[in-house]
């Protein structure tokens, strides 16, 4: 049980249009020090600054209670430094490519640190070098149409590793479809697919946990099936309680799997 997830904001637009906006959460690990969610400013069509990656999509995902979301959702599932130039439902940017731990060979693992925060380290035995990517280059269109919303996205980038005694570089790709129907008020149908070579963490929760590292990972399967009832019981207040199944299976044959139970309530000003 933990209040990590809460966070805490400041939105600012002056009389010529000028946006800026910062906010933090608490969701550092076991540590509570603040975590950088947002950091950028609007002008004229044009984001500059941290934001949620431009190869990103809500429209094919269901409500959860899982604040870490179900595998598959479309694209990265995180925020980047970026430049986006926005027109209609029409995007591009330039950002900072999301990795999750360099490449084939030199992969670094997640560590758990003395003060509780986890932090990647070299794999043992191996000797990570120099890890470098080229900035990513996305397109996303997202629009809807009546009762159908989509999304589409593309993202390209150049990863390169120098460890000493080998080295080598290429290109990595990712590209997302989501989609939603709205049957009824009540009933929607959604999802979305996904596919990348050389950039795993551009689908989101393929590895160990969040992703797996470039054009490298011993996982096959991650499934996750879930119930949920959320309800709001006044005005700015919502609650949910969720049973989630997870199962993993590794390349090797490998398995496991995992039954959560959980509960939120959120205050929203």
């Amino acid at each position: 049980m933990d209040a990590n997830t809460s966070r805490v904001g400041l939105s600012v637009v002056n009389p010529e249009g000028v946006k800026v906006v910062v906010e933090f959460d608490f969701s550092n690990s076991a540590s509570l020090d603040p975590r950088l969610r947002h950091a950028y400013g609007e002008y004229n069509n044009v984001r500059i600054g941290r934001y949620w990656s431009n190869c990103n999509s809500w429209v094919g995902n269901t409500a959860n209670v899982d604040f870490d979301g179900v595998p598959g959702t479309a694209g990265a599932q995180d925020r980047t430094e970026q430049i986006t130039y926005m027109s209609g439902p029409f995007s591009v940017s330039l950002e900072n490519a999301i990795d999750y731990g360099g490449v084939v060979g030199v992969a670094p693992v997640l560590t758990l640190q003395p003060d509780g925060t986890q932090q990647l380290e070299p794999t043992p035995g191996q000797d990570r070098g120099t890890v470098a990517s080229s900035p990513a280059l996305t397109a996303k269109f997202e629009d809807s149409q009546g009762g159908f919303s989509y999304a589409a996205a593309v993202m390209a980038k150049q990863t390169a590793y120098d460890t000493g005694s080998a080295d080598d570089s290429a290109i990595g790709f990712a590209g997302f479809l989501a989609g939603k129907i709205a049957i009824t008020d009540m009933i929607s149908i959604q999802g979305a697919i996904n596919y990348a070579d050389g950039a795993n963490a551009y689908v989101y929760r393929a590895g160990s946990n969040f992703a797996g590292a470039d054009a490298a990972t011993t996982t096959e399967q991650n499934t996750s099936m879930y119930i949920n009832y959320m309800w709001s019981p006044v005005d700015k207040v919502s609650m949910g309680v969720q049973f989630e199944n997870l199962e993993t299976e590794s390349q090797g044959g490998a398995d496991g799997d995992a039954n959560r139970l959980m509960y939120v309530a959120q205050y929203s000003f």
